[in-house]
């Protein structure tokens, strides 16, 4: 969007003047006219609508008013036909003058103009339009005056985005003059804050715009720091430049991050003039792009560099990268390279990428090195002896060869075909060599041959031997030049055979200046020759032989130059044969008949230290011999005694010398063109040692036929000091540079003879011929004098013509190997522990660009302290390596030592190296560690996953610690080694420091875990070593003793409920034992086991146990159980119900199961039906906590239902439970067995009253239910046991009402110590059958344990949860304080009682209890204090069970049913009924038409679908929602009223909805299970004997006349208690005892009751409104009176308190003396207890106060006597058995009266049953100090 600035002006009537008014700044230029009534068209349109072709509109921009300006506009007729054209006058025809309007006729493609002169009188804007009407229409052309005005255009704003820190980045955009007038303009960029200049700038700053001119302005952003800017940019314009324009500008700073992938980058080898590329990536990270430039880090050096990168700059876009190739093109060959460069990229740290690379050339290899011709008769043989020899390219690379001064033609004893050539990569040929002697003679001769690019030379060591038969040299062989080569390097080269001898057999013969002895060593050394090296084969090529100093033999010229080719016939040179020996030579000339040249004489003796002179003759030149080719002469010198065998032993043999000379023209006589070529123009020598020798090979190449001469002249060479930048960059460093003793520039400045003797730079062949379409390689040398950079420059004259030469140029470093130590060469060790060490990585680098071999050397007492690995090694140039140094303190001081570094070459033959030093610092310490904390507790952790816990190691010594930590098991269970880890186990602790560690503890199984932690200080190396058993002993290692535990996620059924069942019955019926065992058992892999996803695998993959639901009739109310699933572990149980419908994975829809059977189809049809219900199905649980479950059953479909259900525990047990309940119809009989086996607790064998025991059935079903045990089990049973009955059924067959039980009264007397069995049908009536199996076990009495008499005492009673857990279930708002009531093993005849407390859990309502205690069996007496009562809301009511066992021995094991009613509920009913019916009451009697109107209630009304929603019933029921007809008779309404509650469902409505008004309160039935064993007395008190100690036995008349004060007469059948004891009773009397007391007194009438109500009523009104009973009521003692408290004792009184009784003058009667006689007088005086009496005798005697008492009490203490009397009667009357049963239910009552109150009012502090806290603390102090 474009930003457009105006400028106006307006005119000012008044003067008539333009004033300049202001400036507005508008999003475009003053609009044009409305265009609503214009027909404005683009040109395109109109040219094809209309066919004319002319301007949109007219604009006159410079004007002024008053005149004239005249514009043109042109019309085209664009259609092919002739077309003619109106215009129509514009509106303001005085302004815009036209001539009149004619029409026009325009030709196809012609034009016409139409003048508008624009005449304005004022200065305002003019709009206006010309219409143009044509044929087909008319259009408008708009004209437009605008008054002038200065306006411009540019971007309004712009975001530079993210942007590089420290790069510029621009932004372009246009600034054009929308206005009329010319305007200058001034960019200003804002100040920032702090005065700091914003990173925006515009260019240009300023300049001038004529009208629809346009600028284009570029706006830069360059952020010095990442950060985040914003400026506004203002343009200022106009006159003055008070206009102004705004760019809003933004942009943010960031710094790149690149990173680059690839390096260090490695050649390997690379062949000379190849060139090898690599890749290295730039990966830019940031958003920013990022620009980068590489350069070489000592860029300085003069050296060419071998390597390129392709592009060394460029930018990274954002988020990507860049690849850049490396290029690598050696120098030469052996030249190892290696640089680093810098990726210098801006904004962003530099990046060092180091390249490497060796340059080799072909690798030439030749098949033997030693050719020996063997012996030969120059006599008889006619031809030359050949030997061929293979030559083999093994590189892959082309090679060119050439043998060194060697003639292939017939001159020369020895010669070779090919002399030259090319050989192809992994290619062979074979060279011929030729042996053709001339004299009888020892042959010898090393020919050198030389590969094109190639630094290794390669020789054959010719040799043969001539003889006649006149002369015969000695034998010849291999030992015999290797010995002259080595006594040639130790400078015995000279020696003759003779001192050889000498030396041999210690005979001084040699001169007196020398030493013999050197020279005996020197000669033994020889003996055995070292090898010979490549370097030596090149200085013997280049070696003169009149500078060498250590040869027998040479001569005094090596090239003879016959000057110019024309003059050179007949010429002759002479040379001269030197002898340096002592001892007589010969030589001779091997010069054949076809050579150029003759020397004369051909053969002469030298004679000691002299020389012999030949002459050299040049022939003619020849078509075979040109005569500018250069010609190797061969002479062979050797000791006058190696003529003859005769003259010299074997051991003494020298082999002969082999002299060439070279013999030449120096110039040529033809003018033909030469076409040469050198390979290599530049060359560089690889960095060399100072003072040593290095090679190269080029090849000169003749392109052309025709042959020439070459000579090389070389220069002068200049040596330079090292890379100047070098220097400067390791003096920044603080690096000494080991060549900054040398001048930065200095010249040699040598003349020619020196320059030959110093020979730096040096070619071979200097002169030569090359022939047509040949090559010759060159030699090239190079020895550096000192560490410098050595030019030289060199020319190669072709022909000896100035005009014909190659140039050549020749680079050489020497360096001196020495290392860079950093840090001032010296290393700082940290404090170290004694026995331990410290391990420091120190950088050395090679400053040098030659191998540096380096040696540490160090002292011997400090080898054992200081380690350095590794102690020797070789550096590459420019390398640098971190080497590893070892600080193993032994003692505890401070250590500072000097080690020396010894830095040579890598063929260390010139000097002994430069030795330099590294100082290491370091300290021993001592020092220990401690583990924090000293024990760790880890809860429970599910086995499988893995808890962690941190332990910290303190070190507070001065040096690190480096530790181990281990475990050791302590515990008895063994720990695998995978359950336990250490992270980090080993290391080290900084100085006083800590260092936190990480034990992960993982539990594989269920149990205890315990272990110590060690922690044990070791030395660093051990560290890293194998692992080491605990120590036996760990009381001197810091330890930290650890305790887990492992275990699974686990859950128990602790309580269940249910409406119908009591608790113990239910609990067997769903196997709560069995499910609470399965889930209790460790879990194994299959519970683990995810891949488990088929439902029918499972079932038949896991543990299965029923839950029964029991049986009930259709359309009972749903079964509901609850059950509380409490989490016994300490981990969080997450748990699942799954159905056989729930997958947990989809199943596809090809996947088909098997074929379905019955059990498949029942099983979906209860699914399908929704008869069995899990809430909820997924829950969580956390530890030790419980969470209510509801299973439920529907009663809606008639049969016998099972469903699988898998329980599943996350990461824990699995289970099925099978669902199972049967739904009974109508009419249907059918029996409820609880369990299919029954167990009778254990009999002992011969117990002659066993206990009875009982086996219960219900009958579940609305009719009753006829039984019959079947009869013929009992008759086996009896049979098979003597026909004694082991098993006997008291009422084996009867009838059951229905909703009722029946408990069948067993005997089991067993006759062996053994497990006796039975299976009884019980038959059924019009029912089905079932089958029990009844197990009983014998034992004898005096052959059990105690613990198996614990264990069968435990068996007795079903196990059941005493304590109820479920809590606010809405079907049972009342809870029962215990569920079971287990009183154990019990005496017959004694008395027990037990609290029970009622709790509400509802918040508004009172519910009403009334208590059954009426038992089937037994003639124990059961009772319930008070029976029935109300509970408040969340209240308690507090009741009291006793029980009198009576004399029947059996098993009590049942339940005690208490009846819940909300009897607020039912009130609030009740009132709306009654309301209800008032209303129906006072209603009118209906008419006979209202009666016939109203529906019969034998026929109702069909109810709709809708009205049927929510409720149950038959069809022809009413709804509840239906209130009954207005007009009913009583019966009509009464039957309306059956029919609502018939059809009312209160589990699905709320308790208080209108619509359950006609129904009562539920019913809700809680239950108390007693447990008790009455067993007779006699037994009891032998088998119990600690139980029978607390047994309450009243004695039975008492217990008649005081059990209940209100009981009446018993009845006609009650023959007594001691009746019933004595046995004397029958079956229906037992069943009559056993009832309720209240049941043996006949209840009052209404009548009767009314009456004594009334009477007793004014009775106590009457008491209660007598004036002395309420004087009485105002007396009371505010302090409660005690229940009973007079059957408490008083405390005796403290004689000190006692005497103060007693006063001076008090008449006494005390007792005196032993015999304590009697004796009256006064008191005259006390102390202390005692009195002193004054008898009347005048004795004063003392007496305590205790035998002292009053005259006139002395009556009274008689009367006490008597009292005492009546005391021990008192006495005798307690231990009356009515007393004690009288006081017992006193003491009873009142306990209870106060429990009560304690329980029912809290709040009240006098009734608290805990002690106050003072009270409390000083009990406990008692019991503190008493310990």
């Amino acid at each position: 969007k474009a930003t457009v600035s105006v400028l106006y002006w307006r005119c000012e009537w008044g003067g008539g003047n333009m004033t300049e008014v202001g400036t507005r700044r508008l999003t475009k230029p003053p609009g044009p006219l409305p265009e609503n009534d214009l027909k404005l068209y683009e040109r395109s349109e109109r040219r094809t609508r209309f066919g004319v072709d002319c301007p949109d509109k007219v604009t006159w921009k410079v004007w002024k008013p008053g005149g004239e300006y005249v514009v043109v506009v042109g019309l085209t007729n664009c259609l092919p036909k002739l077309q003619v054209l109106e215009y129509r006058l514009p509106k303001q025809k005085a302004t815009f003058f036209l001539d009149f309007p004619e029409p026009i006729t325009l030709s196809s493609g012609m034009d016409c103009k139409i003048k508008v002169r624009f005449r304005p009188t004022k200065l305002v804007p003019f709009h206006d339009a010309l219409e143009i009407v044509t044929s087909t229409g008319s259009f408008h052309i708009r004209f437009e005056a605008l008054v002038p005005y200065m306006a411009i255009s540019h971007a309004q704003s712009h975001d530079f985005g993210l942007c590089p820190v420290k790069v510029n980045t621009p932004f372009k955009f246009p600034l054009k003059n929308i206005g009329t007038l010319p305007l200058n303009f001034t960019w200003e960029v804002p100040i920032g804050h702090a005065g700091r200049p914003l990173p925006f700038e515009i260019t240009p700053e300023r300049g001038s715009l004529a009208p629809d001119q346009s600028a284009v302005m570029t706006m830069s952003f360059h952020p010095e720091q990442a950060s985040v800017f914003v400026a506004a940019v203002v343009c200022r314009y106009g006159e003055g430049n008070d206009a102004t324009s705004i760019v809003e500008v933004s942009g943010v700073g960031k710094y790149p991050f690149v990173r680059a992938v690839g390096g260090p980058v490695d050649f390997g080898e690379v062949f000379v003039g190849l060139k090898d590329d690599r890749k290295i990536t730039l990966k830019n990270q940031s958003q920013v792009p990022a620009a980068f430039k590489i350069h070489r880090k000592d860029n300085t050096t003069t050296t060419v560099d071998p390597f390129a990168f392709h592009p060394s700059s460029d930018i990274v876009p954002p988020d990507s990268s860049k690849t850049i190739k490396v290029s690598y093109s050696p120098l030469s060959c052996g030249l190892h390279s290696l640089n680093d460069y810098v990726v210098k990229v801006i904004g962003a740290p530099d990046i060092t990428i180091s390249v490497q690379g060796i340059g080799v050339g072909p690798e030439l290899q030749v098949s033997t090195k030693q050719v020996h011709f063997g012996e030969i008769n120059i006599d008889t043989y006619v031809k030359p002896k050949e030997k061929v020899v293979k030559l083999t390219n093994a590189s892959t690379r082309e090679c060119v060869y050439q043998f060194m001064q060697m003639e292939s033609g017939p001159s020369g004893a020895f010669r070779a075909t090919p002399m030259q050539g090319v050989i192809g990569g992994k290619k062979t040929v074979n060279v011929t060599l030729y042996f053709a002697p001339e004299e009888p003679a020892n042959y010898y001769r090393r020919v050198y041959i030389l590969a094109m690019g190639s630094a290794s030379p390669l020789w054959i060591d010719l040799m043969g031997g001539a003889f006649t038969e006149k002369s015969r040299p000695p034998q010849f062989a291999f030992k015999h030049v290797q010995q002259m080569r080595a006594r040639g390097k130790v400078g015995l080269g000279r020696i003759s055979p003779e001192e050889i001898e000498d030396l041999m057999q210690d005979k001084s013969g040699l001169n007196a200046s020398e030493d013999v002895s050197a020279a005996k060593e020197a000669l033994g050394l020889a003996m055995e020759p070292p090898a010979f090296t490549n370097k030596a084969a090149f200085l013997d090529i280049l070696k003169r032989s009149s500078d060498a100093d250590d040869v027998p033999f040479c001569l005094d010229e090596a090239q003879l130059d016959f000057g110019s080719v024309r003059t050179r016939s007949g010429e002759s040179r002479s040379v001269s044969v030197l002898n340096n020996t002592a001892s007589k030579a010969t030589a001779f000339w091997c010069v054949s008949q076809d050579a150029p040249f003759t020397v004369d004489p051909i053969s002469a003796d030298i004679p000691p230290f002299g020389g012999t002179p030949f002459t050299v003759r040049a022939k003619p030149p020849s078509h075979e011999h040109p005569s500018n080719k250069q010609f190797i002469l061969e002479c062979y010198v050797l000791f006058k005694t190696m003529r003859s065998f005769r003259l010299v032993s074997n051991d003494l043999v020298v082999p002969p010398s082999c002299l060439l000379l070279q013999c030449g023209s120096s110039g040529t006589d033809r003018l033909c063109p030469v076409r040469a070529a050198l390979s290599q123009t530049a060359i560089e020598f690889p960095p060399v040692h100072a003072s040593d020798t290095v090679f190269q090979t080029i090849a000169l190449s003749n392109k052309g036929d025709t042959p020439f001469t070459f000579s090389v002249q070389l220069s002068t060479p200049k040596c330079k000091a090292d890379v100047e930048a070098r220097e400067q960059q390791l003096a920044q460093e603080g690096q000494p540079y080991p060549l900054q003793h040398q001048n930065s520039v200095s010249e040699l400045g040598l003349t020619g003879n020196e320059l030959r003797k110093e020979a730096i730079f040096e070619v071979f062949p200097e002169k030569g011929m090359v022939c047509g379409g040949m090559t010759q390689v060159l030699l090239l040398k190079f020895r550096a004098e000192k560490p410098s950079l050595y030019t030289c420059k060199g020319e190669i004259l072709l022909d000896e013509s100035q005009y014909r030469s190659l140039q050549l140029s020749m680079t050489g470093t020497g360096y001196t190997p020495s290392l860079v130590l950093r840090n001032d060469a010296t290393v700082y060790f940290k404090n170290t522990l004694i026995g331990s060490a410290t391990v420091r990585q120190y950088a050395i680098e090679n400053p040098s660009r030659i191998p540096v071999a380096f040696h540490w050397e160090i002292p011997k007492k400090h080898a054992s302290v200081f380690q350095i690995e590794p102690m020797d090694g070789v550096l590459k140039g420019n390398e640098r390596r971190n080497i590893k140094m070892r600080f193993l303190p032994d003692k505890n001081r401070k250590y500072v030592v000097q080690i020396p570094v010894v830095c040579m070459s890598q063929n260390d033959k010139h000097d002994t190296g430069v030795t330099q030093s590294l100082t290491m610092v370091g300290e021993g310490t001592t020092g220990e560690l401690t583990l924090e904390p000293l024990e760790v507790t880890i809860e429970t952790v599910r086995a499988g996953d893995a808890v962690k816990r941190d332990l910290s190691l303190f070190n507070s010594s001065p040096s690190e610690v480096w530790y181990t930590l281990g475990w050791k098991l302590t515990g008895d269970d063994p720990i695998a080694s995978d359950e336990i880890s250490i992270e980090p186990n080993t290391g080290y602790v900084p100085v006083r420091a800590h260092k936190t560690v990480q034990l992960t503890f993982s539990p594989k199984r269920k149990g205890k875990y315990s272990f110590t932690i060690y922690c044990k200080t070791i030395k660093e190396a051990e560290a890293w070593g194998p692992a080491t058993e605990p120590p036996a002993d760990l009381s001197s290692y810091p330890t930290c003793c650890v305790t887990g535990t492992g275990g699974y996620p686990t859950v128990e059924i602790t309580d269940v409920k249910c409406t119908a069942v009591s608790k113990s019955h239910l609990w067997q019926q769903i196997s709560v034992d069995q499910v609470n065992e399965v889930l209790k058992s460790d879990v194994t892999a299959t519970d683990l086991d995810t891949r488990q996803f088929e439902f029918s695998t499972m079932c038949r993959t896991y543990p299965s146990l029923p839950v029964s639901f029991g049986s009930a009739v259709h359309n009972s109310p749903t079964t509901k159980l609850y059950l509380t699933f409490e989490n016994i572990s300490e981990i969080p149980v997450q748990f699942q119900f799954v159905f056989p419908n729930d997958s947990e994975f989809p199943i596809e829809k090809w996947y088909h199961e098997e074929v379905p059977t019955d059990e498949d189809l029942a099983r979906e049809e209860v699914l399908d039906n929704n008869l069995f219900c899990v809430e909820p199905k997924v829950g969580f649980v956390a530890p030790h906590n419980s969470v209510t479950l509801m299973f439920s059953y529907k009663r809606k479909m008639t049969g016998t239902h099972k469903l699988p259900v898998l329980l599943k525990i996350a990461k824990g047990k699995r289970v099925i439970l099978n669902f199972f309940g049967t739904t009974l119809s109508e009419e249907e009989h059918h029996l409820d067995i609880l369990l299919a086996t029954h167990r009778f607790a254990p009999v002992a064998i011969g117990d002659a009253n066993p206990p009875m025991q009982y086996y219960e059935l219900r009958n579940t079903s609305h009719v009753p239910v006829c039984y019959e045990l079947s009869a013929e089990p009992f008759s086996q049973m009896c049979q098979n046991a003597y026909d004694f009955p082991i098993f006997q059924c008291l009422n084996s067959y009867g009838e059951i009402p229905p909703n009722s039980s029946a408990m069948l009264q067993w005997y089991f007397r067993p006759l062996e110590a053994k497990v006796y069995s039975m299976t009884v049908p019980i038959m059924v009536q019009d029912g089905a059958a079932c089958t029990v199996e009844f197990i009983g076990e014998g034992f004898h009495p005096k052959k059990v344990t105690s613990e198996e008499m614990d264990a069968m005492k435990a068996v007795e009673f079903t196990k059941v949860n005493q304590f109820p857990t479920l809590e606010k279930i809405p079907a049972f708002p009342v809870v029962l304080s215990q569920d079971v009531l287990s009183f154990g093993r019990v005496s017959a005849h004694s008395l027990h009682r037990q609290l029970l407390i009622l709790r509400s859990t509802h918040n508004t309502d009172n519910f009403s209890f009334a208590w059954d205690t009426y038992m089937q069996h037994g003639e124990q007496i059961i009772e319930v204090s008070p029976k029935e009562g109300v509970i408040p809301p969340n209240g308690l009511a507090i009741c009291k069970l006793t029980v009198y066992t009576g004399s029947v021995s059996h098993i009590i094991e049942q339940s005690l049913q208490c009846k819940i009613v909300n009897s607020d509920l039912q009130a609030r009913r009740m009132q709306h009924r009654a309301a209800h019916e008032e209303q129906a009451s006072l209603a009118l009697e209906p008419t006979e038409d209202d009666m016939q109107s109203t529906q019969s209630p034998s026929r109702p009304t069909v109810m709709t679908s809708n009205s049927l929603s929510g409720f149950k019933g038959k069809r022809n029921r009413l709804p509840i929602t239906q209130p009954p007809p207005k007009y009913q008779t009583t019966t009509q309404l009464k039957q309306t009223i059956e029919r609502l509650l018939d059809a009312a469902d209160p589990e699905n409505m709320d308790e208080n909805a209108p619509e359950l008004h006609w129904v009562d309160a539920p019913e809700a039935i809680i239950d108390v299970r007693l447990q008790a064993r009455v067993m007779g007395l006699e037994a009891f008190k032998t088998s119990e004997p600690e139980l029978w100690e607390r047994q309450y036995l009243p004695t039975l008349a008492v217990y008649q006349q005081h059990i209940d004060p209100l009981l009446g007469a018993p009845p006609k059948n009650y023959k007594g208690l001691k009746e019933l004891e004595e046995g004397q009773y029958r079956e229906g009397d037992c069943m009559e005892v056993g009832r309720d007391i209240d049941a043996l007194q006949p209840p009052p009438s209404e009548l009767e009751l009314m009456f004594a109500m009334g009477h007793i009523a004014d009775m106590l009104l009457e008491v209660v409104r007598d004036p002395v009973v309420e004087e009485t009521y105002l007396e009371l003692d505010e302090t409660p009176v005690r229940h009973f408290a007079e059957f408490c004792k008083k405390k005796k009184e403290d004689p000190v308190n006692r005497a103060r009784r007693f006063h001076e003058g008090d008449e006494v009667v005390a007792l005196v003396g032993e015999g304590k006689e009697e004796v009256s007088g006064k008191i005259v005086g006390k102390h202390r207890g005692r009195l002193g009496v004054k008898t009347q005798s005048g004795e004063v005697v003392g007496v305590p106060c205790s035998d002292t008492i009053h005259s006139d009490l002395l009556a009274a203490t008689l009367q006490q006597h008597h009292d005492e009397s009546e005391t021990n009667q008192t006495k005798r009357l307690l231990q009356n058995g009515e007393f004690q049963s009288l006081l017992e239910e006193v003491m009873e009552a009142t306990l209870f009266e106060i429990l009560q109150e304690a329980i029912t009012q809290p709040e009240d502090p006098e009734l608290t049953l805990t002690p106050a806290r003072g009270a409390r603390m000083k009990l406990a102090k008692q019991i503190a100090e008493s310990k």
